[in-house]
């Protein structure tokens, strides 16, 4: 499992530099279920598992959320699609 503060840090300056006034923050399984993102449209916020446990899981959650943020109302459509590849290829 990797440690929190430098994982919050890193990906929280990823996630402000597609979604400039949004947040990262790292969730137990209690508010996070079987998910291992969520993107909080309302407050902003990207929610990841705390329990992530290699670099390549982080990047794609990560990724995958911001596509979310960025594309609100495209689930995962074609245009949800693109931009999760896109920015899963420049955080690799």
């Amino acid at each position: 499992m990797i440690r929190f503060k430098p994982f919050t840090e890193k990906y929280d300056a990823v996630v402000k530099s597609y979604l400039p006034e949004w947040k990262l923050q790292v969730m137990g399984t209690a508010m996070m279920g079987t998910d291992l993102g969520k993107c909080r449209y309302h407050d902003k916020k990207i929610w990841v598992r705390h329990t992530l446990r290699s670099e390549k899981e982080h990047v794609r959650t990560v990724a995958h959320e911001i596509a979310h943020g960025l594309n609100s109302g495209h689930g995962h459509d074609n245009v949800w699609m693109k931009s999760f590849f896109t920015i899963a290829k420049e955080l690799a």
